[in-house]
């Protein structure tokens, strides 16, 4: 994705968004790690090798496990997220919202499942890599994070950015085999008609803070994690 230098350019791509009118009062977060961004950084993302396993053969890491697939915008704060070579990522937004505003919501979320692992989903890995991205978390959700849906080593970054965020999550379903998995993801394209019951549509704005998805990620979490009957 080039940087326009006059420019800011938004986080997401343009196919599978939810176009929604941004109030005319914005506020700017510069992102106080990732700072300033002259060029986008593809940095691997290929997970590391499970204990044990051959250097020669890596498996994907969370195969028969339970993984949590995470987006970033429009789920751990506003959609409207956007790049710009001197800013780095802000949010076009007003001034209640901010970077990544939700993501202790989610720590609390996820703290009675200690073996739900997370697998970023989000656009920012094609733009930071996996590893840079996800210091962007908090510790608690950091130590979860097992890889990315994008895998600069397998797989041609152009081809990849025209799947559907659906279509994406689930390749990599197929490739990492998880035992279970859910997806949290504003973006409503892409999705397989039997895996719907597996997404948690967040609001664009308010992301998972929004009661009604809040709820449905409660229930939907204690089902994934709920032992199942042989």
């Amino acid at each position: 994705m080039n940087i326009d230098a006059k420019f800011a350019q938004s986080c997401r791509p343009k196919q599978g968004t939810i176009n929604h009118a941004v109030a005319a009062s914005v506020n700017v977060h510069r992102h106080p790690l990732l700072g300033n961004s002259q060029s986008p950084a593809y940095v691997s993302s290929i997970d590391r090798a499970e204990p044990g396993s051959s250097q020669s053969i890596r498996q994907p890491r969370g195969r028969d496990g339970y993984v949590l697939y995470l987006d970033f915008d429009g789920v751990l704060h506003h959609e409207n997220c956007l790049w710009h070579p001197k800013l780095g990522p802000y949010l076009g937004a007003p001034p209640r919202y901010s970077l990544f505003q939700h993501a202790e919501l989610l720590v609390q979320l996820l703290e009675p499942y200690p073996q739900v692992k997370i697998v970023l989903s989000t656009t920012w890995i094609r733009r930071y890599g996996v590893a840079t991205s996800t210091k962007r978390l908090p510790e608690a959700l950091q130590k979860r994070v097992i890889g990315g849906t994008f895998h600069s080593r397998h797989m041609r970054e152009d081809e990849f950015q025209y799947l559907l965020r659906g279509e994406q999550v689930f390749a990599d379903v197929q490739r990492r085999q998880p035992r279970d998995w859910l997806a949290l993801d504003d973006d409503y394209e892409g999705w397989p008609k039997t895996q719907l019951h597996r997404w948690v549509q967040t609001d664009p704005y308010e992301g998972i803070s929004d009661p009604a998805v809040l709820a449905n990620l409660k229930e939907k979490l204690e089902a994934l994690c709920k032992p199942k009957t042989p």
